[in-house]
């Protein structure tokens, strides 16, 4: 830019979260423990990163540099040059300046110019911080994410029809212990036959406040009354299951010659009609063991 140009940027009115995702990394599963996300008052520093030839890649364009160079524009004590990422190590800005981050949530208002100068470098650290809140889960490596306030009331609206779905088929399930052991079975837990109404209940809850996704997702499967009957029969050794593939007890696979017998293949295949003799046989199986 040329001097005397005029400078077209301007910061905008907005603000943005700088949000930790949280999921799990190693071997810690448990959200409630300090070491879940980051450990106990643990920080993570972000710099500017390097371009793919090991050189300083700038976070601003140049609209953006011009801008912040302006003292009358910017309000900013930066000389012209200073925020250029060529400058000798000794004198250049990026490769001292960081932002400091921990497990906590912080907001950032682009109009106010550090601010922005922090979102912009955030922003050029792809390997650890997610463009939007719809990216976070698009990359392991992803630590945080920038969400704008806007994606926040979506993705509250969501949450919430999420959670209202949820508690209406929780609703129905709740009249028949059955179903409610059939869910925890096909999620994964091991009831007892004789768990009371109450810990039936309070076990779900706790499923569609942590993993309501899940929750909803097998509720709404189609094939959910088959999983449960395989569910069962490798509970009473009606079938077997070794390594998540599902067999009869004689060796044989549930899927057709040559396919792997996974709980899906394994639905797949009795639900065919040519398989509805075996269907039928563990069914009875199942019903004359308990």
């Amino acid at each position: 830019m040329e001097m005397g140009e005029k400078v077209d940027f301007r910061l905008p009115n907005k603000k943005v979260k700088v949000k930790p995702i949280m999921r799990t990394r190693g071997f810690v599963k448990d959200p409630e423990h300090e070491a879940f996300f980051l450990f106990a008052n643990a920080t993570i520093d972000l710099k500017a990163p390097l371009d793919r030839n090991g050189h300083l890649a700038c976070p601003l364009s140049d609209d953006e540099r011009a801008f912040f160079e302006d003292k009358s524009a910017s309000g900013l004590h930066f000389e012209k040059g200073e925020l250029s990422p060529y400058n000798k190590r000794e004198n250049n800005f990026w490769t001292k300046y960081k932002v400091k981050l921990d497990k906590t949530e912080r907001e950032l208002d682009l109009s106010n110019p550090m601010d922005y100068i922090d979102y912009k470098l955030l922003l050029a650290n792809t390997n650890l911080v997610a463009p939007d809140a719809k990216s976070a889960n698009k990359q392991k490596t992803y630590r945080y994410a920038l969400v704008s306030a806007e994606e926040e009331l979506r993705t509250t609206a969501s949450s919430a029809s999420k959670r209202k779905t949820a508690y209406k088929y929780f609703g129905k399930m709740e009249e028949s212990r059955d179903e409610m052991l059939a869910f925890l079975k096909i999620y994964g837990k091991k009831p007892s036959e004789d768990s009371t109404t109450e810990f039936l209940v309070t076990e779900i809850d706790k499923i569609i406040s942590n993993d309501i996704d899940t929750f909803i997702a097998i509720v709404e499967d189609k094939d959910k009354d088959i999983k449960f009957l395989l569910a069962e029969a490798v509970e009473l050794g009606v079938v077997e299951r070794n390594k998540r593939k599902y067999y009869m007890p004689g060796g044989d696979a549930l899927a057709d010659k040559g396919i792997s017998p996974t709980l899906e293949n394994a639905v797949d295949y009795l639900k065919k009609n040519e398989n509805q003799d075996i269907y039928l046989s563990i069914k009875e199986r199942v019903k004359a063991a308990k």
